[in-house]
């Protein structure tokens, strides 16, 4: 008589036990393998992760959506662990990071500006004392800030000689505004420098 047949959780049970048991030795193996192998290791993970790389996304989300608690466990009992090589990755990889940022930023403008306004509004009074203390400390700065502000004239300042916000004007109505400020700014310099010269006279 041959032996009886395992049952698949025997199979799994028996599996996980002889990895316990034997769990220095394969991770050893395992890490040597990867070491000798690891150009065309990340090669190949690269290669399947842009080929799948929705369908990746899809199972991800639906993991972490299924899995929130765990998770959020591991997260927390590895945070420091993870935020150190994340930030060693982002170190070997700066352009690649500077480049996915700013393709980012540009497609998720309004999404990152009401962002940082909720995580703004979080903290309300110890953002606004914040930038009061920083304003202080930085006047000559800010003061040529605003100077360029002035000079340039971006929707915010020409939105804020308006009255409202920069959203609830058009963008044709806040132009017009823009031109009749360079117009006001350029006949002021030149009634300017006509009563300078008279002066001189």
């Amino acid at each position: 008589m041959g032996r009886p047949k395992k049952t698949p959780e025997e199979k799994r049970a028996a599996k996980k036990a002889h990895y316990e048991a034997n769990k220095t030795r394969i991770l050893a193996q395992q890490k040597e393998y990867y070491e000798a192998n690891k150009t065309r290791i990340l090669a190949q993970q690269k290669e399947y992760y842009e080929a799948n790389k929705d369908l990746i996304s899809i199972r991800d989300k639906k993991y972490r959506d299924n899995n929130a608690e765990a998770v959020k466990r591991r997260r927390d009992r590895d945070s420091e662990k993870r935020a150190k090589q994340a930030k060693e990755w982002r170190e070997r990889n700066k352009e690649y990071v500077q480049r996915y940022m700013q393709t980012y930023r540009g497609k998720n403008k309004e999404k990152i500006s009401e962002s940082k306004k909720i995580t703004y509004r979080k903290k309300l009074e110890e953002n606004r004392e914040r930038a009061k203390k920083w304003r202080t400390a930085n006047r000559e700065r800010m003061r040529k800030y605003q100077k360029t502000r002035r000079l340039q004239l971006p929707d915010s300042v020409v939105a804020s000689a308006i009255g409202a916000k920069t959203k609830e004007i058009p963008k044709e109505i806040i132009e017009l505004k823009r031109q009749q400020l360079i117009l006001l700014r350029a006949t002021k310099q030149l009634n300017q420098a006509i009563k300078e010269q008279e002066n001189a006279e």
